[in-house]
């Protein structure tokens, strides 16, 4: 019997869940619920399922990103045949769009297929994880003695009468400097509105400040990750960034979590030095493919 291509069903989602999680790391990991209740709020998109005599050898699906015009699709299989079958099922069906955008692992099967049907890369990021057992705190306690030299200091933000508007500016900078592939959407900053409000800092000299780090996360689990952050441009390459990093690190460590997450653009060579220099391990690299609509 041919391959059918067609609209996933309930009974489908437990495969799907098994070609969904084998292609994401731990972190990313879904039930079949979560997936199908995903898929029923996607009212702009759609998943389908390619089967064969009945069974479902892959899935793929898609979600209407109207801000930049575009589909992110999704493609899950381990059959390269049905990632093509799959893949002109998507371009038959993307309207309303003028491109499509997938993000996949560089090691995991899709991206040839992908560039195939004339995908392009156009940007790629990564994964960090830092298990804290493995941090050494006192490494880096002479980080801010340096600082201090500069007259820099990091202060905890409810220790500093600095205002929210000063926070915007510098990531309002930090944004339009970081690497990307899609048009920057507006977004208002909420620097008060967090789940964990006490683990935020900021770096400043005199009454200037110059740049902040900040944690976020729930109290209730044990991994915690990496929020806002940014160093003016004057004043990148001091240090600044490494010693707030190496704070926010140090305080998840006293406060009993396990680990810290972060991640960004891979072009963001400072900022995965940092990392590295924390002693977080890089993931391997997510590829960004793009593909035009006629």
């Amino acid at each position: 019997m041919s391959l059918l291509i067609r609209d996933a069903r309930v009974e489908d989602y437990a495969v799907i869940e098994s070609l969904h999680n084998n292609d994401n790391e731990p972190h990313f990991q879904s039930s079949a619920e979560e997936l199908r209740l995903s898929d029923e709020t996607n009212s702009s998109g759609w998943r389908t399922v390619a089967t064969r005599d009945g069974v479902v050898l892959g899935t793929a699906a898609a979600w209407l990103w109207s801000e930049v015009q575009a589909y992110r699709v999704s493609l899950h299989t381990n059959s390269a045949m049905v990632a093509f079958e799959l893949l002109q099922n998507l371009l038959t069906r993307a309207t309303g769009a003028k491109r499509l955008l997938a993000t996949v692992r560089h090691d995991f099967l899709g991206n040839a297929h992908y560039l195939q049907h004339g995908f392009k890369e156009v940007f790629r990021s990564f994964g960090a994880n830092l298990e804290l057992k493995d941090f050494d705190v006192q490494a880096f306690l002479n980080l801010e003695s340096i600082l201090l030299e500069q007259n820099i200091r990091i202060l905890r933000r409810s220790k500093w009468s600095g205002s929210d508007a000063e926070l915007e500016q510098i990531q309002t900078e930090a944004i339009a400097d970081l690497p990307n592939y899609e048009p920057v959407v507006p977004a208002e900053m909420d620097f008060k509105n967090r789940s964990l409000p006490e683990p935020f800092w900021v770096a400043v000299r005199d009454d200037e400040v110059l740049g902040f780090c900040s944690l976020d996360g729930r109290i209730d689990t044990p991994v915690v990750h990496f929020d806002a952050t940014g160093v003016l441009r004057s004043e990148r390459q001091k240090g600044i960034g490494l010693a707030l990093a190496a704070r926010a690190v140090t305080w998840a460590k006293t406060q009993g979590f396990t680990e810290v997450n972060d991640g960004g653009a891979k072009a963001n060579i400072a900022h995965a030095q940092i990392l590295e220099r924390l002693g977080f391990e890089l993931e391997p690299d997510w590829v960004t493919f793009e593909k035009f609509l006629l």
